[in-house]
């Protein structure tokens, strides 16, 4: 995902914290909002981690 890119509604960007479907480790992705508390310790939904995956892109 393009770093400063918004979310769908309904959506929300997270950082992968360990390799999975959803991506690579420190990697942003968009996922379900719904789907967040059931992925606990596998992506972040925190804004500040999500901004530090985000500063990590070049």
């Amino acid at each position: 995902m393009a770093k400063n890119q918004k979310a769908a509604e309904g959506q929300v960007k997270v950082r992968v914290l360990v390799e999975c479907e959803y991506g690579k480790c420190n990697e942003v992705a968009v996922i379900d909002a719904s789907l967040v508390a059931s992925l606990h310790g596998v992506l972040d939904a925190e804004p500040a981690a999500v901004e530090y995956a985000e500063s990590l892109v070049k």
